[in-house]
């Protein structure tokens, strides 16, 4: 196989389209550059002029809002540059440059801050579920101290509580400020038995024991104040059985599906049988009953003109949009394939409410659910945080040994992010079902990561506590309180998380610039982002090696680096 030249090697730079103006930086081997794309269905072929900073065209931005480059060398070879890097044979469009950008304006300047309510912060001691409170299929709530660890679900099955609220999250903005933070991200908080709140009773309703409606009313306005958004978790796919829709643990006067077939809310779900009765769960967890969109009147309770996910985007709660739970499963199981359409149907309808972010949570390829009339974006699981992850510690995400090359490293970032480029998926290395990368792999591999995460293209997303170096490992393990006494904090990731942020903050090339892969081995893999006259170089290692990119066939200072282990440098240029 004869190997494709890297762009470093040809001094190939694209630039992002300038308006109408497309710019291809290029060394003295390239003879030809053409843009390449197919805005009515059959191609069309551009040539681009050659001047001193390379090859450029002026050509309307509309007729090209997906393109690629056929770049000719003076040795006879012809190649093909779109998102995913150079190619020898002609490749598939889906991987092309996109002109196209998903999501509200102000979600592609957000940097997120994930905050699972209970663990967060305490700001009203009163609120909190009190130890005994109610039994829940044999076992009982348990009121803990806030410092106490997490209970194995096997012990309390989640009903383990620490006591923290809204006003306990409003009260720490200032921290989330200083840190540089502008968007919180809120894990469930409406009312339901566990802890996670992902068996959601009431989707029109706050939990009291987080503060209630008064307490979202407050926390949002208070962020609006200070320039901050709110997005909530909405958990669509399932509901608890104890829903007032369900109604199984009685938890509500009124009878509820699964008491009365003839109940309104009969249709919401699908029964197998009625006697004895038995329904769909998710993932066969009988706790968890699936909701069938196959309902007309379902579709209308969540998102028609009353529905609940519309309430809170409206006054006096106005949050900025929702992250879907387990949204690659929703109105998804065996012939019953809805997904596509409700997607659709969902996110014309919230759009009419102003301009929410909406993104879901998928751990595969999210390409199905992701689109100008879908989604903006997803968790960017599949394309970033597990391969990163895996290249840290050597597993796979079942725990199974997995080693991963930096170069598969590199060609795995690459091609998701070319997949879905115009997408704003929501990056993290950590959340409520990772364990924490600084516990699975180390400190020095989560600083690194993080670098790369703030990095990378996408809304970054950093999962509470990170800041201060709270470990954590599988569930529940992950989900420890904060801790707020500073002289317990990991100060060297308070650095790192706040030195990231800033740095994204302060570069265009971080926030709006094209995505470009540079070199990769065995350990390291590099990368720039690219804007119109700035260069953002960062190298992510995880071994001890000496590294020398001649970066100055793309006019920039050569990079010479000695890098010790777990480590990611980040330089900016100026072109």
């Amino acid at each position: 196989m004869i190997p494709t030249p890297t762009l470093l090697e040809l001094g190939l730079l694209p630039l992002p389209p300038q308006g109408d103006r497309f710019v291809v930086r290029a060394g003295p081997n390239v003879t030809r550059v053409r843009l390449r794309a197919a805005p009515d269905g059959e191609e069309e072929l551009h040539e681009l002029a050659r001047g001193n900073d390379g090859f450029s065209r002026v050509h309307p931005q509309a007729r090209a809002r997906h393109y690629r480059f056929v770049i000719d060398l003076n040795d006879g070879r012809r190649l093909h540059l779109n998102a995913a890097g150079l190619h020898a044979h002609e490749p598939l469009d889906r991987f092309d440059f996109t002109t196209q950008k998903l999501g509200p304006a102000w979600a592609r300047d957000a940097i997120f801050y994930q905050v699972f309510p209970d663990r967060f912060a305490v700001g009203d001691a009163n609120l909190g579920v009190k130890d005994g409170a109610y039994q829940w299929r044999g076992h009982g709530a348990r009121r803990l101290p806030f410092e106490h660890a997490p209970v194995a679900y096997r012990e309390m099955r989640c009903l383990d509580f620490r006591g923290g609220d809204l006003p306990g999250v409003q009260q720490k903005l200032e921290h989330l400020q200083a840190l540089g933070v502008n968007a919180i991200y809120l894990n469930p908080i409406h009312p339901a038995f566990t802890n996670h709140r992902y068996d959601v009773c009431d989707y029109e309703a706050v939990d009291p024991h987080l503060g209630g409606e008064s307490a979202l009313e407050a926390l949002t306005a208070e962020a609006h104040r200070r320039g901050m958004r709110v997005i909530l978790d909405a958990v669509i796919n399932h509901c608890g059985s104890g829903h007032r829709w369900f109604n199984r643990e009685d938890r509500y006067p009124e009878p509820g599906a699964y008491q009365d077939p003839a109940s309104p809310f009969a249709e919401f779900f699908e029964f197998t049988s009625r006697s004895p009765v038995r329904y769909m769960g998710w993932k066969g967890i009988d706790t968890l009953p699936r909701l069938d969109f196959r309902s007309a009147k379902l579709r209308a309770a969540l998102w028609g003109p009353q529905g609940a996910l519309r309430k809170w985007l409206r006054a006096p709660f106005r949050v900025d949009g929702y992250r879907f739970d387990v949204a690659n499963m929703v109105a998804r199981a065996g012939e019953v394939q809805l997904h596509r359409e409700v997607w659709r149907e969902l996110s014309t309808a919230l759009r009419e409410e102003g301009a929410p972010y909406l993104v879901g949570e998928h751990w595969f390829d999210p390409h199905e659910i992701v689109g100008p009339e879908l989604l903006h974006g997803a968790i960017d699981m599949f394309g970033f945080a597990f391969p990163l992850r895996r290249f840290f510690t050597g597993k796979d995400r079942d725990g199974s040994a997995a080693p991963l090359d930096g170069r598969v490293l590199a060609r795995q970032l690459l091609d998701s992010h070319a997949a879905s480029q115009g997408a704003l998926h929501l990056v993290n290395v950590n959340n409520h079902d990772l364990a924490r990368l600084q516990t699975a792999a180390s400190p020095e591999a989560f600083r690194a990561a993080t670098a790369l995460q703030l990095f990378w293209p996408g809304a970054p997303s950093v999962y509470y506590g990170d800041e201060i170096g709270l470990p954590g490992g599988e569930d529940p393990d992950n989900r420890r309180s904060m801790i707020w006494d500073r002289s317990k904090w990991d100060e060297q990731a308070y650095a790192a998380v706040h030195g990231a942020i800033a740095r994204r903050q302060g570069s265009k090339a971080l926030r709006e610039g094209a995505l470009v892969g540079i070199d990769a081995g065995p350990d390291w893999a590099a990368f720039a982002r690219v804007a119109s006259n700035e260069v953002v170089i960062a190298v992510i290692a995880r071994a001890a090696c000496t590294l020398e990119l001649p970066l100055e066939r793309w006019g920039l200072p050569a990079f010479q680096r000695e890098l010790a282990g777990p480590s990611c440098v980040v330089e900016t240029h100026r072109l």
